[in-house]
């Protein structure tokens, strides 16, 4: 018998709400129009006080898959880097 391996995320915040908060860091920073990677929202000194700071990688890409759907932000990858550019 073969083991199968789950993995589950447990969210405090809808990807909805995560989406928006973000989108709203970037409102609020002049951050439309600009790419982002994900390291600087997650990690970066300018979000150290938001609530999505430190908030994981595979998280945040579905939140922000949220706000593509809302036309709001474009999830790239570039090399090895993640990003997200905001409309």
């Amino acid at each position: 018998m073969e083991a199968i391996m789950m993995q589950w995320h447990i969210y405090w915040h809808t990807l909805e709400e995560w989406g928006g908060m973000v989108y709203d860091w970037a409102q609020n920073n002049g951050m439309i129009n600009t790419v982002c990677t994900l390291f600087e929202l997650t990690q970066g000194d300018n979000t150290c006080d938001e609530e999505f700071h430190g908030l994981d990688t595979e998280v945040l890409i579905k939140a922000l898959r949220t706000l593509e759907d809302e036309k709001k932000a474009e999830v790239i990858i570039f090399d090895e880097t993640q990003g997200v550019k905001f409309f």
